[in-house]
């Protein structure tokens, strides 16, 4: 029986019990749709090449339609949603079925070891969704049609601990690289639509123009009409679903470009008037970097205040990518630095939080740690995210994120 933290925000939400529980699962979320992605692409490239996807978990058992030989997302075809969603144990059969065709085209089906990586992630959803119900995890939305010039998104249900989670795929090489590179380099800053909350508050927020074009450019495609942006299309996936179950919170998350996105993303959200939101969004990501100024920090930490937003990033130790872009850049909500043996020595999690009155010394030793300087490294620590959080598993579940926010000596301030 899961227990259930005292909330600051008066609501019966059952939330997370510890720190460890949102940064696990969040970041199964945020690296499985990397996964997701050769999946469906490699289910693509299948049908053109003349054989397909096969296996029983493509029969529509709704409308009878048999879809042995074609892929399972639409998107593969002619539209960007899913025939319907899938649950984790349905992935495994998909991939189980079609192993030696994914193989083709990607060589991580080929390893044993990350099949068996994969399968082991989508047994732990599983499990969760038998105690719970059968279709009690799902992915039900999954965006990657015009991934060349646009974000990837996914959706994924979970009745288990009553989340909607919006989720990112990061930086993709081997599937978008110019779309995604030419969106992290385009650093010069944007004046943004402000949110009618902020509107009057907070006129002089700036924003990483890349991130900011990606989420507020007009879509590519021609069917969804003049002045149509990425973030009214997500707006238009999650907003049913969140009417469907008005007991789930909404959640966003992502890795390194995603994990930029989520963090714009989720100030959008949380400024929202729509009712349909529930508040506080909560923001839990992974390597991500900074994407505004000092105004968007001011506005990120008075929608914390006001209990519209949390944000939580994990940052490992010398990940550069998490240290840029760094001239009139503020990074924001609280950060957990992650130490492995290539930071010397594996040692508990670091937990800070940019309190607004808080001494020079402090300050400068924040920025210190998060310059491009203080995490110049030759190696890569921009990966093995989730394998420093389950590293520290004790530490972290001696922590919560809302007893944080509810303690003024450690946020400087008290929830409104």
């Amino acid at each position: 029986m899961k227990m259930s933290s005292e909330s600051p925000y008066g609501d019966s939400y059952e939330w997370p019990k510890d720190l460890f529980e949102e940064m696990h699962d969040m970041g199964i979320a945020s690296f499985f749709v990397y996964t997701f992605s050769y999946i469906v692409d490699a289910a693509r490239k299948s049908k053109e090449d003349g054989k397909g996807f096969t296996g029983s978990i493509l029969v529509d058992e709704e409308s009878n339609d048999n879809y042995d030989s074609v892929p399972p997302p639409k998107n593969v075809l002619t539209s960007r949603h899913l025939h319907r969603a899938f649950t984790p144990a349905e992935i495994k059969t998909l991939v189980a079925d079609n192993l030696e065709e994914l193989g083709k085209y990607y060589s991580e089906f080929k390893s044993q070891k990350r099949v068996d990586k994969l399968f082991r992630t989508l047994d732990g959803f599983s499990a969760l969704a038998f105690v719970e119900g059968e279709r009690a995890i799902t992915l039900e939305e999954f965006d990657d049609e015009f991934q060349q010039q646009e974000l990837v998104y996914g959706i994924m249900k979970d009745d288990v601990n009553k989340r909607i989670v919006l989720i990112f795929r990061g930086t993709e090489n081997k599937l978008a690289f110019w779309s995604n590179w030419l969106t992290n380099a385009f650093i010069f800053k944007t004046k943004p639509k402000i949110p009618e909350m902020l509107e009057g508050k907070f006129d002089g927020v700036r924003i990483h123009k890349g991130f900011y074009n990606y989420i507020f450019n007009e879509t590519v495609n021609d069917n969804d009409g003049e002045g149509k942006t990425k973030f009214n299309q997500i707006l238009d996936d999650i907003i049913p679903l969140l009417k469907a179950h008005p007991d789930h919170k909404l959640y966003v998350t992502g890795h390194s470009l995603g994990g930029a996105l989520s963090t714009l993303a989720s100030f959008y959200l949380a400024s929202s008037t729509d009712p349909a939101i529930p508040k506080p969004v909560s923001c839990i990501n992974f390597a991500a970097p900074r994407v505004g100024n000092n105004e968007y920090f001011a506005a990120t930490q008075y929608l914390e205040k006001t209990k519209q937003l949390r944000m939580l990033r994990g940052v490992n130790k010398n990940d550069t990518i998490t240290a840029i872009p760094t001239v009139g850049y503020r990074h924001v909500g609280f950060q957990v630095t992650l130490y492995d043996e290539s930071c010397g020595e594996v040692k508990e999690p670091i937990i800070q939080y940019p309190k607004p009155d808080m001494p020079f010394s402090t300050w400068s030793h924040m920025a210190w740690n998060n310059s491009a300087l203080g995490n110049f490294n030759l190696g890569y620590d921009h990966g093995d995210y989730r394998e420093r959080v389950n590293d520290v598993k004790e530490f972290l579940e001696t922590k919560n994120l809302n007893q944080m926010y509810a303690d003024p000596e450690i946020v400087g301030y008290t929830l409104d």
